[in-house]
């Protein structure tokens, strides 16, 4: 369920690391563009919202990275 408050607070940007704990396969970083065929699902919660599935994209910074 999508809310979202009267607040006019914007979020440009948030930065984080994701890492496989699991020895196999890797984790499946295809963006979420709307379209329905992300598997990793974003979230964002403040004090007044609750946002599921927000849209997003994705950078590599590391080695083996795509």
């Amino acid at each position: 369920m999508n809310s979202k408050s009267d607040d006019s607070v914007n979020i440009r940007s948030v930065l984080f690391t994701v890492k496989n704990a699991i020895t196999g396969n890797p984790i499946d970083m295809t963006p979420n563009d709307g379209s329905g065929k992300n598997k990793c699902v974003i979230s964002l919660m403040t004090k007044n919202d609750y946002i599921n599935n927000v849209e997003w994209t994705k950078a590599a910074i590391g080695a083996g990275e795509q």
